[in-house]
């Protein structure tokens, strides 16, 4: 028989000369990077985890690395994490802040972003005018800031932190260039928005962005560090700002009222990092507020449409429903497009509308999502 046919195959070898130096360096890495000074507050003798923690508040790549094969896993299970559309910046104000890479669309010089905008409109006004066709007698439209503008117009030194992020992210660097970081785009976007309802009868817009970046450069938190969504605060705001665009009871200020159990955020689970402590970037517990009973006269029927911004914390309808005294009837649907609570509305409360008041929550940064408004 010939030799070649009946030699064994030769045993595996090592990693070679270059996958040796490769797991040389990347020890070496973690070594420095873990034990080192630049990764060691001041504090003595800290456990390990905490100094990861630092590894994680900075976005060091090497996070990634001891994340794969547990996404690999995961990712088999039907879990998608690890996404590179979570951009870490660090506040001078708040301290590292996580956001999504999507909310810079507005900054981008695309040619793309302009008719999706007008686009997302049109559907927007004629969402409007089909409820007016039906007998709603308020609509008061409650567009979402977007955490980054809201952040970087609070706060400048996210900026240019955001925008050298964003130009590292794979994915997101390829939606194209970032014209400019500073969030006056999106701020101009918004304003925009809100303007082109000005004058329409029954319909009112509650113009969150600008008081949002005062209240963070006063020091509130608006948004949850470690997730897309508002802080109780914020939504306990945005509930108060909706009841004095619809009318009757004047609604007091928001007022503390204990803490909310907590859970990690949609952003630091897509970061595919451990659900441990040390590996959080603020303090876990969320002061809950809430806005103080009031009462008013009640018109025959309140509605909610809304998206998981609704459904975060207490819930923006039982904010609602405990500034003015009336019911609320909470048709938010999570995880759905910003118009999906319209279904349910006209399929079972369509008898209902006439002299009804709408308010309908919806995400700001889903005008640049495709078919997000889209009948």
């Amino acid at each position: 028989m010939d030799q070649a046919t009946t030699a064994r195959p030769s045993p595996p070898r090592g990693p070679g000369i270059a996958g040796g130096v490769a797991l040389l360096l990347l020890g070496t890495f973690w070594l420095a990077t873990v034990f080192g000074t630049g990764a060691q507050p001041a504090e003595p003798r800290l456990r390990l985890e905490l100094r990861l923690r630092r590894l994680f508040e900075t976005n060091a790549p090497g996070i990634r690395t001891l994340a794969l094969p547990t996404n690999v896993m995961l990712h088999a299970f039907g879990e998608r994490r690890g996404s590179e559309r979570v951009i870490v910046a660090r506040s001078r104000l708040q301290g590292p802040v996580l956001f999504l890479s999507d909310e810079l669309d507005f900054e981008r010089a695309q040619p793309w972003t302009r008719p999706l905008y007008a686009k997302s409109v049109a559907s927007i006004h004629a969402r409007v005018a089909e409820l007016r066709a039906r007998g709603v007698a308020r609509i008061v439209l409650l567009p979402v800031p977007t955490k980054f503008a809201v952040l970087a117009q609070a706060d400048p030194s996210v900026s240019a932190d955001a925008c050298a992020a964003v130009s590292g992210k794979g994915a997101a660097a390829a939606e194209g260039p970032i014209a400019s970081c500073d969030g006056e785009a999106t701020a101009r976007a918004y304003r925009d928005l809100v303007s082109s309802f000005a004058g329409e009868p029954g319909v009112e817009v509650v113009a969150l962005h600008d008081r949002f970046v005062a209240e963070t450069r006063a020091g509130r938190t608006l948004y949850a560090f470690e997730d897309t969504h508002w802080t109780s605060y914020g939504q306990a705001l945005a509930a108060r700002d909706a009841l004095r665009a619809w009318g009757g009871a004047t609604p007091r200020d928001p007022v503390r009222a204990g803490t909310l159990p907590d859970q990690p955020g949609d952003l630091h689970r897509m970061l595919a990092l451990p659900d441990r402590p040390s590996l959080r970037t603020h303090p876990l517990a969320d002061e809950r507020y809430e806005l103080p009973a009031a009462a008013a006269p009640c018109p025959g029927a309140v509605f909610l449409l809304g998206s998981s911004y609704s459904r975060h914390a207490d819930g923006l309808a039982s904010q609602l429903q405990r500034g003015s005294g009336c019911a609320v009837v909470d048709l938010a649907e999570a995880g759905r497009d910003a118009d999906a609570s319209f279904g349910p509305l006209y399929e079972k409360h369509g008898h209902a509308l006439p002299g009804a008041v709408v308010v309908w929550e919806f995400p700001f940064r889903m005008l640049l999502f495709p078919g997000a408004f889209e009948r």
